[in-house]
């Protein structure tokens, strides 16, 4: 078993350059009111400047009865489009049925069923890998070092996708090393123990983050290069990653309103970011 003993540690670095990535969004259409969950305005408050930015009029919604709220704030402003943020999932569906004549855009983790008036994009397991991908083969060749060995942790639902997404990186780079990839649901110490037998130098977590920390800290040597999957990077981001992989909802949001714009309505693929640390 080896530990992140004595290594630098940058998350803090990744952290507020995701943020930055997270800002400055183009102003969306007029008429525009974007509605957000106090969970999400309270635990990311630069996120919730994007949708601000984007429709011009921004409501967070209270913590008791929310979705009173979300519809008094409708009736009150009397917006032709709103954007809700990604925990507002469950209300799409009732929102676009009561409210017909109302467009709906929102981007997040799920998909949502087709409405005639709603704009989705949808952040997938995928499409992070697909960016994770490269980095991760860049930095097993940049080791110069035949026995080196790259590692992916990733979730059992969709893994396949995952898996594709990663190794179609490595088959781009023309690497002949491709990345050991281990589906765990959660902490296992067999896992760990094994990777810790191995000459592991670059990792891709998209675990849960609530084990990340432990994953770094028991399971991976010092000098391994670490891409964390962490879609809204927080102050709790684990310490000991050298990039974060990120919703870039600058870019997502801005694509949702030229859609809008357009009339391109129904589901479409969110944008993932890779943040360095450092720069």
């Amino acid at each position: 078993m080896i530990h992140r003993t004595g290594a630098v540690h940058r998350a803090g670095i990744a952290v507020v350059l995701a943020m930055l990535v997270l800002t400055a969004c183009a102003r969306g259409p007029a008429g525009g009111l974007a509605i957000v969950d106090p969970v999400f305005a309270s635990l990311f408050p630069a996120a919730a400047r994007e949708y601000r930015a984007l429709a011009g009029t921004l409501v967070v919604l209270p913590e008791e009865a929310p979705s009173a709220a979300m519809y008094a704030a409708i009736d009150k402003h009397r917006p032709s489009w709103v954007v809700l943020s990604p925990l507002l999932f469950t209300e799409l569906g009732p929102l676009c049925r009561s409210r017909p004549e109302l467009t709906v855009l929102w981007a997040g983790p799920g998909v949502p069923a087709d409405h005639d008036t709603l704009y989705s994009a949808t952040f997938s397991p995928a499409g992070a890998a697909a960016v994770a991908g490269p980095a991760l083969a860049d930095a097993i060749a940049a080791t110069g070092q035949p026995s080196a060995i790259s590692v992916a942790l990733v979730s059992p639902d969709g893994a396949e996708t995952v898996t594709q997404a990663l190794l179609s990186a490595f088959s781009s780079a023309d690497s002949v090393r491709v990345p050991i990839i281990e589906r765990v649901a959660g902490w296992s110490q067999s896992v760990s123990d094994r990777l810790g037998a191995m000459d592991v130098r670059a990792a891709y977590l998209a675990v849960d983050l609530s084990e990340s920390g432990r994953w770094l800290g028991t399971a991976l040597p010092d000098e391994a290069y670490t891409l964390l999957l962490c879609p809204l990077p927080s102050p709790g981001t684990p310490r000991g990653v050298d990039a974060l992989v990120a919703w870039n909802l600058k870019e997502t949001l801005g694509e949702l309103s030229r859609r809008l714009q357009t009339g391109e309505r129904g589901n479409g693929e969110g944008t993932w970011t890779l943040v360095r640390a450092g720069g």
